[in-house]
């Protein structure tokens, strides 16, 4: 099944999201922020090209910019 995640502007809004999610029987999850810079660094990994090699000269070209 396919989800949802939902990032409201103010605590007011975030509670009543909840509120209706928990009223309808949907579970819910809070994130914090780490977690959702997480998520997003695990589906960029995972959408990776990982066909693709990279020299030592070109990252360390990069690192250096």
């Amino acid at each position: 099944m396919e989800s949802i995640l939902i990032t409201p502007s103010n605590r007011q809004d975030l509670e009543l999201l909840t509120s209706i999610a928990q009223r309808m029987g949907l579970k819910t999850k809070l994130f914090t922020e780490e977690e959702k810079e997480a998520l997003g660094m695990a589906y960029l990994i995972n959408e990776a090209d990982r066909g693709k090699t990279v020299s030592r000269e070109e990252v360390m070209k990069k690192l250096e910019e």
